[in-house]
């Protein structure tokens, strides 16, 4: 309304322009009409003061109006949009980021369970080794130090598999 008036005492439309597209870019919808009416006023009020009535006048106030705001209204739809395909980019960001996190924890408890499987089998081997050399202990020191052989050799495998599927998890 400022620069309207402005415009009407002065005759410069420069702050005219500027005020109603700024004005209508961050407007609500339903104030529309009533920028459109200052901003015809403004733009029509200098030519009527100096030459009085003229139709050609009201035309070219309210085609200067309407195309100063339909700038604003652009301006505006295109502000909302940018920030629309942000806020949808952010979320297919962080909807990316949960799958990959949750393809890596799913490919971390597989290689869990293999290697409890590995090592559960090694274990199950030891004992079993244990066993027998328990049973035949009594007579043969060659079996005996062949039986505690191997089981040394499975334990020793046991724990290299531990500790590679442990390298492992730690990568993935």
């Amino acid at each position: 309304m400022v620069t309207a008036a402005a415009n009407a005492l002065s005759g410069n439309p420069g702050p005219l322009i500027a005020g109603l597209f700024a004005a209508t870019e961050r407007s609500a919808a339903r104030l529309l009409p009533l920028l459109a009416a200052v901003g015809f006023a403004g733009f029509a009020a200098p030519e009527l003061i100096a030459d009085g009535y003229h139709g050609n006048t009201l035309v070219a106030a309210a085609l200067l109006t309407a195309t100063v705001m339909a700038f604003g209204v652009h301006s505006a739809t295109r502000h909302e949009l940018v920030a629309s395909l942000n806020e949808r980019t952010a979320r297919i960001e962080a909807e990316r980021w949960l799958r990959d996190e949750q393809a890596r924890s799913g490919e971390r408890a597989r290689i869990a369970r293999e290697m409890h499987d590995v090592i559960a089998h090694k274990v199950a081997l030891i004992s079993l080794h244990a066993g027998a050399l328990e049973v035949g202990a009594a007579g043969d020191t060659a079996r005996v130090e062949q039986g505690a052989a191997l089981i040394r050799t499975t334990a020793h495998e046991a724990l290299e598999a531990g500790s590679t599927t442990g390298s492992v998890l730690l990568r993935v």
